[in-house]
Protein backbone atom coordinates (compact mmCIF):
# COMPACT_ATOMS: atom_id res chain seq x y z
CA UNK A 1 0.00 0.00 0.00
CA UNK A 2 2.65 2.54 0.77
CA UNK A 3 4.12 2.10 -2.81
CA UNK A 4 0.52 2.52 -4.25
CA UNK A 5 0.75 5.91 -2.81
CA UNK A 6 3.55 6.36 -3.93
CA UNK A 7 3.75 5.75 -7.09
CA UNK A 8 0.35 8.03 -7.08
CA UNK A 9 1.84 10.75 -5.80
CA UNK A 10 4.69 10.25 -8.44
CA UNK A 11 2.12 10.11 -11.60
CA UNK A 12 0.31 13.13 -10.02
CA UNK A 13 3.92 15.05 -9.92
CA UNK A 14 4.40 14.14 -13.18
CA UNK A 15 0.75 14.89 -14.97
CA UNK A 16 -0.08 17.60 -17.07
CA UNK A 17 -2.04 19.31 -13.99
CA UNK A 18 0.62 19.70 -11.51
CA UNK A 19 2.30 21.25 -14.63
CA UNK A 20 -0.26 23.67 -15.16
CA UNK A 21 -0.39 24.25 -11.06
CA UNK A 22 3.54 24.68 -10.85
CA UNK A 23 3.63 26.85 -13.61
CA UNK A 24 0.62 29.29 -12.48
CA UNK A 25 2.24 29.08 -8.94
CA UNK A 26 5.59 30.18 -10.24
CA UNK A 27 3.89 32.93 -12.18
CA UNK A 28 1.61 34.25 -9.24
CA UNK A 29 5.47 34.45 -7.10
CA UNK A 30 7.12 36.12 -9.89
CA UNK A 31 4.71 39.32 -10.24
CA UNK A 32 4.45 39.13 -5.93
CA UNK A 33 8.40 39.62 -6.62
CA UNK A 34 7.70 42.63 -9.12
CA UNK A 35 4.92 44.25 -6.43
CA UNK A 36 7.60 44.05 -4.10
CA UNK A 37 10.60 45.43 -6.08
CA UNK A 38 8.20 48.32 -7.35
CA UNK A 39 7.19 49.17 -4.06
CA UNK A 40 10.72 48.74 -2.71
CA UNK A 41 11.52 51.26 -5.67
CA UNK A 42 8.59 54.25 -5.19
CA UNK A 43 9.20 53.87 -1.79
CA UNK A 44 13.04 54.93 -2.14
CA UNK A 45 11.90 57.51 -4.67
CA UNK A 46 9.57 58.99 -2.24
CA UNK A 47 12.02 59.02 0.46
CA UNK A 48 14.54 61.14 -1.63
CA UNK A 49 11.93 63.59 -2.58
CA UNK A 50 11.20 63.92 1.04
CA UNK A 51 14.60 64.53 2.24
CA UNK A 52 14.91 67.15 -0.70
CA UNK A 53 12.02 68.84 0.78
CA UNK A 54 13.32 68.62 4.50
CA UNK A 55 16.44 70.00 3.13
CA UNK A 56 14.51 73.07 1.53
CA UNK A 57 12.37 73.62 4.30
CA UNK A 58 15.17 74.06 7.07
CA UNK A 59 16.69 76.30 4.51
CA UNK A 60 13.25 78.58 3.97
CA UNK A 61 13.63 78.38 8.13
CA UNK A 62 16.98 79.53 8.39
CA UNK A 63 16.40 82.67 6.19
CA UNK A 64 13.27 83.07 7.96
CA UNK A 65 14.99 83.00 11.26
CA UNK A 66 17.57 85.73 10.27
CA UNK A 67 14.87 88.15 8.65
CA UNK A 68 13.19 87.80 12.15
CA UNK A 69 16.23 88.60 13.78
CA UNK A 70 17.05 91.80 11.51
CA UNK A 71 13.27 92.90 11.65
CA UNK A 72 14.23 93.08 15.98
CA UNK A 73 17.23 94.95 15.20
CA UNK A 74 17.22 98.75 16.19
CA UNK A 75 18.05 99.19 12.49
CA UNK A 76 15.45 98.32 11.39
CA UNK A 77 13.17 99.92 13.52
CA UNK A 78 14.16 103.38 12.96
CA UNK A 79 14.84 102.71 8.98
CA UNK A 80 10.93 101.78 9.02
CA UNK A 81 9.81 104.52 11.60
CA UNK A 82 11.34 106.94 9.00
CA UNK A 83 10.21 105.52 5.66
CA UNK A 84 6.77 104.70 6.63
CA UNK A 85 6.00 107.36 9.54
CA UNK A 86 8.21 110.39 8.61
CA UNK A 87 9.97 110.41 11.60
CA UNK A 88 13.95 111.98 12.09
CA UNK A 89 15.87 112.26 15.07
CA UNK A 90 16.19 115.24 17.00
CA UNK A 91 18.82 117.64 15.02
CA UNK A 92 18.29 116.45 11.37
CA UNK A 93 16.77 117.47 8.64
CA UNK A 94 14.65 115.71 6.28
CA UNK A 95 15.01 116.35 2.43
CA UNK A 96 12.44 115.45 -0.02
CA UNK A 97 13.58 115.14 -3.87
CA UNK A 98 10.69 116.97 -5.94
CA UNK A 99 9.38 115.42 -8.92
CA UNK A 100 12.86 114.06 -9.86
CA UNK A 101 13.74 117.65 -10.44
CA UNK A 102 17.18 118.95 -9.13
CA UNK A 103 15.63 121.11 -6.70
CA UNK A 104 15.00 120.12 -2.62
CA UNK A 105 12.55 120.86 -0.23
CA UNK A 106 12.62 120.85 3.96
CA UNK A 107 9.69 118.90 4.42
CA UNK A 108 9.47 119.59 8.17
CA UNK A 109 10.66 123.15 8.62
CA UNK A 110 13.77 124.46 8.37
CA UNK A 111 15.62 126.70 6.09
CA UNK A 112 14.35 126.09 1.88
CA UNK A 113 17.38 124.52 -0.21
CA UNK A 114 18.32 126.72 -2.86
CA UNK A 115 18.33 125.84 -6.12
CA UNK A 116 20.22 127.11 -9.26
CA UNK A 117 17.09 128.81 -10.39
CA UNK A 118 16.47 130.64 -7.32
CA UNK A 119 20.28 131.38 -7.09
CA UNK A 120 20.37 132.86 -10.35
CA UNK A 121 17.12 135.11 -9.43
CA UNK A 122 19.00 135.92 -6.07
CA UNK A 123 22.07 137.66 -8.00
CA UNK A 124 19.92 139.64 -10.54
CA UNK A 125 20.56 137.33 -13.39
CA UNK A 126 16.34 137.39 -14.11
CA UNK A 127 14.47 134.70 -15.38
CA UNK A 128 17.77 133.02 -16.90
CA UNK A 129 18.14 129.38 -15.07
CA UNK A 130 21.59 128.70 -14.52
CA UNK A 131 22.42 124.74 -15.23
CA UNK A 132 24.02 123.29 -12.32
CA UNK A 133 24.83 119.38 -11.72
CA UNK A 134 23.15 117.70 -9.13
CA UNK A 135 25.88 117.04 -6.80
CA UNK A 136 26.77 120.64 -7.15
CA UNK A 137 23.84 121.80 -5.68
CA UNK A 138 23.67 118.97 -2.97
CA UNK A 139 27.40 120.70 -2.20
CA UNK A 140 26.22 123.86 -1.51
CA UNK A 141 23.13 122.73 -0.21
CA UNK A 142 24.77 120.71 2.55
CA UNK A 143 28.34 122.32 2.62
CA UNK A 144 27.09 126.26 1.43
CA UNK A 145 28.42 128.19 -1.52
CA UNK A 146 32.14 127.30 -2.81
Amino acid sequence: MPHDIVYAFRRMLTSRIALVASIVLCAFLFFRLVQVVSRSASTGREIASLKSEVESLQSEQKRLEHLRSFLQTDFFTEQEARTKFGLRKEGERTVIIVNGNESARNELGGPEPQTASHEARANGQGSSQVKQKNYRLWWQYFFGRE
